[in-house]
């Protein structure tokens, strides 16, 4: 005969093994987006677009347009999973990696990416720097990429910075 004791332990192990999935999800995945402030040796913003035009012009990175039928601004570049934009200033640059089945694969991915852009980036007298802000160049509208969502995002704000 079954204890009270019992009967509550199988009762509360119903419980818990009831709380789990017949079937598991698909594991999940881990990406990674980070920004550098790109400058020229003197210090000041480089031009991130020149950047991206030599990845695709030399190094079989797809360009992608803010608007794909004029051309006019370039703000992308693409290939094999690596994807390095250009920011709302025209000095910073964006390394996104596709999703990663664990952080060691997301690293590789990542390093490769990064090495490739700062190869480029010094081959052209630019440099990326590990940290911080644009430390030379005056935050003006001029440094602002021409993205028509970076304007209707000014213009709403309306915050003067030069």
């Amino acid at each position: 005969m079954q204890s009270k004791l019992d009967a509550a332990i199988e009762s509360l192990t119903a419980q818990f093994a009831a709380r789990f999935r017949e079937t598991l999800r698909p594991i999940r995945m881990v990406g990674k987006e980070a920004e550098f402030p790109v400058v020229t040796r003197d210090g000041r913003a480089a031009d991130v677009a020149a950047l991206l035009r030599a990845l695709c012009d030399e190094h079989g990175f797809v360009p992608h347009y803010d608007d794909p039928e004029t051309h006019q601004v370039l703000i992308a570049a693409e290939r094999a999973g690596m994807y390095v934009a250009i920011e709302v200033g025209r000095g910073t640059v964006e390394i996104t990696t596709r999703p990663a089945d664990d952080l060691i694969e997301l690293q590789k991915k990542f390093n490769d990416t990064l090495a490739l852009v700062t190869r480029v980036a010094a081959s052209r007298q630019m440099f990326l720097l590990g940290f911080g802000i644009q430390p030379r160049t005056p935050a003006t509208r001029a440094l602002m990429t021409p993205r028509a969502h970076y304007h209707a995002l000014y213009n709403a704000i309306g915050a003067p910075i030069g």
